[in-house]
Parts: C-alpha cells; structure tokens; sequence
C-alpha cells in the first residue's frame, strides 16, 4: 500500500510518496511534483508523458514506479528537475531573466562543453574528505 504524506521541510510544503514495505519513495515523490505542475520538467502528450532533461523514456501512470526504479538516469533527471522546480516555486529571489525552461537549462550545459550523459551519471551529493596531516 502507498501513501501520500504532506510534509513541510525547512519552510517548504512537499507530498511525499510512502509505501510500508519500502518507506519514502523518494523517485516517486520527485516525479509526483514536477508532473503536478506544467512548466516544471515534464512534458505530457496524452497519457504519456516524458521528463525534458531526459526524454528518451516515455512514461505513463501506471509504469512510472517501475521505470524510475530501474533506469538511474532518468531517476538523477527527476532529481535535477525536482531541485529546479523547487528554487523556481519557492525561491522569490529568483529573478525572471534567471529562469529558463528546461530545455535551455540542458542545452546551456551542453554548449558549454559538459557531457549531459555525465552529468546524468553523477549522484546527487558529495562527500569532501579533509587530509590530515600526519605528526
């Protein structure tokens, strides 16, 4: 059984996706806001729908679950996307000459000489390690 759980971090509302067997559906949950919203990272033609930073995957209600569980890209871009989304709803600041669509946030990065694939690839948080010097 999943469930749907309204949550407020850090001053931000968010709707996680919880299953009992699995806890948060953290893929599920990324996903679940940016379709909410036109204009946030996905792109619906009928009852299918595609994810801009990563459209080589169609997905629709019923396979979505299982297609972002099983393809790392396409979850890292529901990521990126979800992160985006959430400076662009909740982040005032944010002037509109800085707000791209996703589109030209993809095609930005690749023309200055990142490999999308690359980015893709990369997890989502890093780890820095501080040498110590040895007495």
């Amino acid at each position: 059984m999943v469930y749907v759980i309204n949550l407020v971090l850090s001053g931000i509302p968010m709707q996680l996706i919880v299953s009992q067997s699995q806890g948060v559906l953290w893929n599920l949950s990324h996903y679940d806001i940016i379709a909410s919203r036109e204009g946030l990272g996905v792109t619906r033609k009928g009852h299918s729908a595609t994810v801009d930073f990563y459209p080589d995957k169609v997905l629709m209600r019923t396979t979505v679950r299982d297609i972002l569980d099983e393809d790392e890209k396409l979850a890292r871009a529901v990521e990126l996307s979800c992160e985006i989304a959430l400076m662009y709803m909740y982040k005032d600041s944010i002037e509109n000459k800085y707000r791209m669509t996703f589109e030209e946030i993809k095609q930005n990065v690749i023309d200055k000489g990142y490999d999308w694939d690359k980015v893709l690839d990369t997890r989502g948080y890093w780890f820095v390690y501080r040498r110590r010097k040895k007495n």
